[in-house]
């Protein structure tokens, strides 16, 4: 009798034990996410239609998102509210995105692709915006060498895709990719504007341009924003993209996505000075937009090997990717010797890409070094 009491004795404090770990572990998992919701963001989200497994592309999808933020150089949030819109279907393809940002009071309107799918021999023809993998590295690094991107979230950018004129070609082994086009849409970044003389935003990423006294001098800079033209916008493109089974080569001549600026120093001894010593006599500096034209090339191939342990149990899928990318702008002559303009540079990218797929009926694992 004595023996059957301590054993119950023991279960039951093996299960407060028990009990007592999971709370402790709960609690402490609590504690963790606040402690983490300190510092990086947090979300929420609904799906619309609710994710199904039989579902796999659905032509339509409507998600609603919620986005708490804290920055380390600031002592409260940053709330934020959106949605995305991604519509799918055999003669068009929409992928759209809205976010009010609570603290900026701001809007941002991302679509991301828009255009309109024609059948055609051997292929497609595609008119509008489109999103596509000219080189899988600018991607994979967020270059936005080859496609646009909004840039509003420096952490996390969305791909935009180039607008004008596409046609595909399928075939064994591998595709055919066609661009042409006359309208450039470069990348979007935060809202900033001009105040009294100054570059100012309420974005988190935004850095300030000096705005103080130049050096030793007394003269500070007034700056002055100049909107781009439309004719600006009206740049010619043209490139593709050619795949054969491991391999792919892509190459475009295309605007830069990034609008450069330049900037004419010169004070005018002929006016009178406004300002003061103390505060500065302000020195007008005009921001000029510049849409520079470049050539980018890209070559890469990827070797795969499977290794089947059991058809029904588990499939590990080995790839090593390569691409190599050559970016070469146009130069740019500016009118005279009082402006500045930052010529961008030619540049090489190589990359290289381990990758490992594990996939069995429960779960699917991706692990990769770059």
């Amino acid at each position: 009798m004595k023996n059957q009491k301590i054993n119950l004795f023991c279960k039951a404090w093996d299960q407060a034990f028990i009990s007592s770990l999971f709370f402790l572990e709960w609690v402490g998992s609590v504690l963790a996410l606040g402690a983490i919701s300190l510092f990086f963001s947090v979300n929420a989200g609904a799906d619309w239609p609710w994710p199904a497994k039989t579902i796999k592309n659905p032509t339509y999808q409507l998600k609603l998102n919620t986005q708490a933020m804290n920055f380390f150089n600031e002592n409260k949030p940053r709330y934020f509210a959106g949605a995305d819109v991604t519509i799918q279907d055999s003669l068009f393809n929409v992928q759209a995105g809205w976010t009010y940002s609570l603290s900026e009071r701001h809007h941002y309107f991302r679509p991301q692709q828009g255009a309109l799918k024609l059948k055609a021999d051997g292929g497609h023809w595609v008119i509008g915006r489109k999103i596509m993998e000219w080189d899988w590295a600018d991607s994979f690094w967020n270059r936005t060498l080859w496609q646009g991107a909004y840039m509003d979230d420096a952490l996390r950018p969305k791909s935009a895709g180039l607008t004008g004129v596409f046609r595909d070609f399928e075939y064994e082994g591998g595709q055919t990719n066609l661009f042409g086009s006359f309208l450039f849409i470069p990348n979007s970044t935060f809202a900033f504007e001009s105040k009294d003389g100054e570059i100012v935003s309420k974005s988190p990423w935004f850095t300030a341009p000096p705005h103080g006294k130049i050096g030793s001098t007394s003269m500070k800079p007034f700056y002055i924003l100049n909107s781009p033209e439309w004719k600006d916008f009206l740049q010619f493109s043209l490139g593709g993209r050619a795949e054969y089974r491991n391999f792919y080569f892509s190459y475009i001549y295309k605007p830069m996505n990034k609008i450069k600026v330049k900037s004419q120093i010169s004070l005018d001894l002929s006016k009178e000075p406004t300002g003061d010593s103390k505060k500065g006599y302000p020195v007008d500096i005009p921001l000029d937009p510049v849409v520079v034209q470049h050539h980018l090339a890209s070559f890469g191939f990827t070797l795969k090997s499977s290794d089947w342990f059991n058809k029904t149990a588990q499939d590990i899928e080995y790839q090593l990717k390569t691409s190599i990318t050559y970016n070469h702008p146009e130069t740019h002559t500016v009118e005279n010797n009082t402006w500045v303009f930052f010529q961008p540079k030619k540049e090489w990218h190589i990359s290289v890409k381990g990758l490992a797929n594990i996939k069995d009926p429960l779960e699917e694992t991706t692990l990769h070094v770059a």
